[in-house]
């Protein structure tokens, strides 16, 4: 599994899981819920398996960068994992999104793992930022509730 550094975060959404995988799916919304994605300037839309995408993001602090995003696991609804590249001062980003039902709601759980590029100048740096990308990955979530809240039920066909 790519990356030394793993950080991982937890919510229970007070929502279907058909309603959370929507959202999650759709990897054109990204910039909607994650508060590191500045913008998707170009999407396969949903996060098949294959699938890439590209963002503008916040790295750390000032620094921003581009990123170039494949997907290389999915299980529709319950799984996917997301390769990425060309961020700045990181080297083998994944990020893997797991559900799961919790009663009436979904736990989502996020895992964002990666290598830091400047060797033990990047270590200093990773414990550094390490607690402002915890709080950033949980916003993330609070944000896909409020996202996944708005969004109008689905009727059955």
């Amino acid at each position: 599994m790519a990356g030394s550094n793993a950080i991982t975060v937890s919510r229970v959404i007070p929502a279907p899981g058909e309603a959370v995988w929507r959202v999650l799916d759709d990897t054109s919304r990204y910039a909607e819920w994650v508060p590191q994605t500045l913008e998707v300037t170009r999407s396969d839309g949903e996060a098949a398996l294959g699938a890439t995408y590209d963002e503008r993001n916040r790295v750390v602090g000032p620094i921003k960068g581009s990123s170039h995003w494949r997907v290389v696991e999915r299980d529709p609804g319950r799984y996917s994992l997301h390769e990425g590249e060309g961020l700045p001062l990181v080297k083998n980003v994944t990020l893997e999104i797991r559900t799961q039902a919790a009663g009436e709601s979904t736990e989502v759980t996020v895992t964002l793992r990666y290598d830091t590029t400047l060797g033990p100048l990047g270590s200093l740096l990773e414990k550094l930022s390490h607690s402002q990308t915890v709080a950033a990955q949980e916003e993330s979530l609070a944000n896909l509730e409020r996202v996944v809240a708005a969004a109008p039920p689905q009727t059955a066909a």
